[in-house]
């Protein structure tokens, strides 16, 4: 009795053991996915309204519209960053084809603000937390409005808020998992900040195919931070590392990115994300 006892709990800890063994597997294959690209890879961009703002307003009705807009491509909508993608792909891989094929919903008006992200410099176990209720608000607020999301290879929620709401987000940055292929994107709504919400969306995907940040503080990183690594002066640089947001003007300068026309993949990004070997 007493021997099959002992058998019974070994076997239940193997079982277990076996359970954590499989999970580390699937985590760790999400955590190091790179796509073949031997077909468009698709994404789902998800605008949602803040509850300050009503997404039925003509006017905000109007630039979801624009911004959202698969039509001509310009540096401030969806058919431009897939334009721009195209691009990239093309300098690293010789060949054209569109690697990104984006489908769009919304807006969705969230009834209630998202918490924020963890910090950078808060316990390990913290940032885990926080950073999975941050993305599970996400989550619940595409399973509220019915999406599919597991139909995409990746997903981007673009979180909109009015101007006046400018400051009450100036602490909410924009994240992204590559484990779960989803990121969220910050931005005030309007014309004027459409081309920096496309660099954004951008860096956010980026991360979601395995890009890491090219940047370390307020400072990106040399060489892979560097649209143009060889320049000789190195400063001023005139284009921006997709993963740095930011083009290096002098050793202690740099100038935010405000559009995606003046990014570029760089070598390590698209290694990363599979583009190159």
């Amino acid at each position: 009795m007493i021997q099959r006892a002992r058998s019974i709990r070994i076997s239940a800890l193997l079982i277990l053991l076996g359970g954590v063994g499989f999970w580390g597997l699937l985590q760790w294959q999400a955590d190091n996915h790179v796509f073949a690209w031997e077909r468009p890879v698709s994404v789902l961009i998800v605008c949602v309204s803040d509850p300050s703002a009503d997404p039925a307003e003509d006017v905000l009705r109007g630039f979801f519209a624009r911004f959202l807009s698969t039509g001509p491509a310009f540096e401030s909508n969806l058919s431009g960053i897939a334009k721009w993608f195209a691009r990239e792909f093309e300098t690293h891989r010789g060949h054209p084809m569109q690697p990104i094929q984006f489908s769009a919903r919304g807006p969705i008006q969230a009834t209630a603000a998202p918490p924020l992200p963890p910090t950078a410099d808060a316990p390990f176990l913290d940032r885990w937390r926080g950073t999975r209720k941050f993305l599970d608000y996400f989550r619940d607020l595409g399973q509220r409005a019915n999406l599919v999301t597991e139909n995409y290879d990746a997903v981007i929620f673009v979180y909109f808020y009015g101007e006046d709401d400018v400051g009450k987000y100036a602490g909410q940055h924009s994240i992204a998992s590559r484990r779960d292929r989803l990121g969220v994107v910050f931005s005030a709504v309007g014309p004027n900040y459409f081309r920096r919400c496309a660099a954004l969306v951008a860096h956010e995907l980026c991360h979601t195919l395995g890009a890491t940040d090219k940047y370390e503080g307020e400072r990106s990183i040399f060489p892979d931070g560097f649209a143009e690594p060889e320049k000789n002066p190195r400063f001023p640089q005139t284009l921006c590392e997709i993963m740095s947001l930011a083009i290096p003007l002098s050793e202690s300068s740099e100038r935010h990115v405000e559009t995606l026309t003046d990014c570029v993949v760089g070598k390590k990004t698209a290694r990363e994300i599979g583009w190159i070997r």
